[in-house]
């Protein structure tokens, strides 16, 4: 399944990039997905993203995260499925 990532503000700062494509098995959570970019991209997107700790996602109310435009609250990305070909948005407040 393969899942479309669009970085904006200071999530792309910290990649350097806009965008990817990420291959992930079936199924698949936002909660899985954001995993795997916090391992795939260790370093300051990495902990931005996840406590590295506690390997949870971190309560970060200047972070939003988009799947297909809909704005996911924090407690519900253990919850929300992904589907082959989502758009998943990772959006810090300050970017606008």
């Amino acid at each position: 399944m393969r899942i479309k990532v669009e970085y904006y503000g200071v999530a792309r700062e910290m990649l350097g990039k806009l965008e990817e494509t990420l291959e992930v098995k079936e199924p698949t959570t936002l909660l899985e997905l954001i995993l795997l970019i916090a391992k795939l991209h260790d370093g300051y997107l990495g902990t931005y993203l996840v406590d590295p700790a506690t390997l949870n996602v971190r309560v970060n109310y200047g972070l939003r995260y988009l799947v297909n435009g809909q704005m996911i609250p924090y407690h519900e990305v253990a919850n929300t499925f992904l589907e082959d070909a989502s758009t998943v948005s990772i959006i810090p407040t300050q970017a606008g």
